[in-house]
């Protein structure tokens, strides 16, 4: 109990002590998003996407691998 008070005593102190500085932060712009920029930035960040790139890209080695012939 005595450090919930030590602790909301804290936090009005410093409410009070600097209440210009939050609300005096300004929001930046809302940057508006296309479908095609949308999928775009999914396809280059998303993990998944990439593991199943590399997993084609695997698959096409192993197909090219396959069909060649041994190394004497």
């Amino acid at each position: 109990m005595h450090v919930n008070l030590c602790v909301a005593s804290c936090v009005a102190g410093a409410l009070w002590l600097f209440p210009g500085s939050v609300a005096g932060q300004e929001v930046p712009p809302a940057r508006q998003l296309t479908l095609i920029q949308a999928r775009e930035l999914a396809r280059r960040s998303s993990p998944e996407i990439a593991a199943a790139r590399h997993a084609v890209a695997a698959a096409a080695g192993r197909e090219r691998q396959a069909g060649a012939w041994p190394n004497p």
